[in-house]
């Protein structure tokens, strides 16, 4: 029962896309559905690293001010790394290329998901609410709650990814190019995004 609930919560959290399902979507494109699938399977194991770290007692570490700052600071000049080079390619090819800078798509999923430090953040919050009210109990009931949550994930992204590549056919190298623009844009706000929650801290 805890693994379905933790499914419908990951499944219900997936209506909420950001930067990462775009770059996904875009790798899917550029590079075909398996890549875009390891990228998912890189995105889902960040995940659960979050969600090992906030059952761990992570969100006592990010009360302190200095470490939520750093986490956010470091999480922005990431994002805003990946979207620069996005915008920085003049093709599908070079796109696809410079996100080869970081060797591999579950790789260029993991670290992207990483560099989302609201990630980290959600899940220590939920998993504090959820211990707290008694919704979850510790231990395997925590355990099969995270599988939920990470198997909603996957499913839905690589869903995404083999969605996403059979729309190659219908694009040219221009649509392509102007894809990289619009992922690297998104990265690009989300960084700056973060920057002004660092500036409030």
């Amino acid at each position: 029962m805890d693994f379905l609930h933790g499914l419908a919560l990951g499944l219900v959290l997936q209506l909420s896309v950001g930067p990462v399902f775009f770059a996904l979507v875009h790798r899917s494109l550029s590079q075909g559905w398996r890549e875009g699938v390891k990228m998912a399977a890189g995105v889902t194991a960040t995940d659960l690293c979050y969600m090992a770290a906030s059952a761990l007692g992570a969100s006592a570490i990010l009360a302190i001010p200095q470490v939520r700052l750093a986490v956010l600071w470091g999480g922005a000049l990431l994002l805003g790394w990946f979207g620069w080079q996005l915008l920085r390619a003049k093709g599908a090819q070079t796109a696809a290329g410079r996100q080869d800078a970081v060797r591999g798509s579950f790789a260029y999923g993991f670290l992207l998901t990483l560099a989302n430090p609201l990630t980290i953040l959600f899940w220590s919050g939920m998993y504090g609410s959820l211990l707290a009210a008694g919704a979850v109990a510790p231990g395997l009931g925590l355990l099969f709650y995270s599988l939920g949550c990470a198997t909603a994930t996957f499913l839905f992204l690589a869903l995404a990814a083999i969605g996403a590549s059979r729309l190659n056919r219908c694009l040219g190298d221009k649509a392509l190019q102007a894809l990289n623009r619009l992922v690297g844009c998104a990265l690009l706000v989300f960084a700056l995004m973060l920057v002004m929650q660092a500036t409030q801290q």
